[in-house]
């Protein structure tokens, strides 16, 4: 049996290590567009900022593919799929057939098509190379424009401050971290950033690139008719899956890959995890860009390769961020869109659970830690009625709290 992994993300490399727990020998190969070993984006903010060295950013490094006999394919990508005959087609014109097939080919950033966007001075910040290119262009002083102020937005605002860049940022909707927080809890951040020297502007968003005869970007327009000068802009506006690969083939798409919760495509044998897969559970499809649904789906993807029907992913949050921004915790685990909350603040600790009818926890947001994060995890998993405990002191979770 030929296995063939598309990607070397953490899917790809809980996948390599589900399959050789599972039992197979065979040879894996897997294609990476990129030269480097397996790394997590998730500290490329602290790398940004050089709190963190470049090798702590890898979660893996080259006797891993040594010692689990993978065949790493760097600095080429996956052009076409071919699901009848088997085979991928790469950039360099080679082929790879394959028994069974993982497509972890993650996710890239959204530019969108606007005015003076194509050209010098636009950045995204998804990937290594990202980081290192804006380490190297922005300097001390630099006018810079962030669009979006969701998580990749402001930790990328908050380096750039940190290495003395004049930081302005504009987000569409009437809140930063939107999709993380309420409207309550985003003002305190929101405030916090300020002190911090941060220019944020809510409501609007960037229309128009402006450049000079040279090219070099002079100012951006918004849409609320405001001119604001900068050097540079970086686009965090959120993600695309990199599905252009499965387009011409029977496997079934909508947002991302539409994967079962065996990871299992609706192509026999095809597999995806990952930022690229968007994953069907008990009818309805959920699509969570975030780090350990990575490593959970390609971990179910993996031992259901050598194992059809051996495992499956039968929960994953709808939410699950924890941000430190000049040095303040934010966290939000599931919805912050329920019919009831409940609400604490003392000492600089802001906390607000949200609840069914039945006074079930389907969410939490915390501003001012991050402690007893995985407690709300663990009991938003088990359809946990709320106490008092559980708001105040989430120590554990008794057994009578559980029903």
């Amino acid at each position: 049996m030929a296995i063939v992994i598309l990607g070397n993300g953490p899917a790809s490399v809980a996948a390599v290590e589900a399959i050789r727990k599972k039992g197979y020998r065979g040879m894996i190969t897997m294609v990476s567009p990129e030269p480097y070993p397996a790394y997590t984006p998730c500290f490329l903010a602290d790398y940004l900022k050089g709190h963190a060295p470049e090798e702590s950013l890898f979660i893996r490094n080259a006797d891993f593919y040594r010692g689990l006999n993978v065949e790493l394919l760097t600095g080429v990508s996956a052009q076409s799929v071919d699901t009848d005959h088997r085979k991928v087609t790469l950039s360099d014109g080679n082929e790879i057939t394959y028994d069974k097939l993982l497509i972890a080919t993650g996710a890239k950033p959204i530019v969108p098509e606007i005015d003076g966007v194509n050209g010098k001075g636009v950045y995204t910040f998804k990937s290594l190379n990202d980081a290192k290119t804006l380490i190297q262009d922005i300097k001390p002083e630099s006018p810079v424009v962030v669009v979006g102020a969701g998580f990749i937005g402001l930790e990328v605002a908050e380096a750039l401050k940190l290495k003395g860049a004049k930081v302005t940022v504009v987000e569409m909707k009437p809140q930063i971290l939107p999709q993380m927080l309420d409207q309550e809890a985003a003002s305190i951040v929101m405030e916090h950033l300020k002190k911090k020297g941060l220019t944020i502007l809510t409501d609007t968003t960037v229309e128009s690139i402006a450049r000079d005869t040279e090219g070099n970007i002079t100012h951006v327009s918004t849409t609320q008719g405001k001119a604001i000068p900068c050097q540079y802009v970086i686009f965090a506006i959120g993600v695309r899956p990199n599905i252009e690969i499965v387009k011409e083939t029977p496997i079934r798409t909508e947002r991302g890959i539409i994967v079962n919760q065996e990871m299992l495509s609706s192509v026999e044998g095809v597999y995806a995890a990952g930022d690229v897969s968007e994953i069907e559970i008990n009818g309805k499809r959920r699509y969570n860009p975030i780090h350990p649904v990575a490593v959970l789906g390609g971990r179910v993807a993996g031992e259901n390769m050598v194992e059809q029907g051996s495992c499956k992913v039968d929960w994953i949050p709808e939410n699950l961020n924890v941000i430190r921004l000049f040095g303040l915790y934010v966290c939000s685990v599931g919805t912050t869109r329920a019919p009831q909350e409940q609400q604490i603040k003392q000492d600089g600790l802001f906390k607000k659970v949200f609840l069914d009818e039945d006074s079930r926890l389907k969410g939490v947001e915390i501003v001012g830690t991050a402690e007893k994060a995985g407690v709300y995890l663990a009991a938003l998993q088990k359809a946990t009625r709320v106490s008092n405990d559980l708001l105040y002191r989430p120590r554990y979770i008794p057994p009578e709290m559980v029903v």
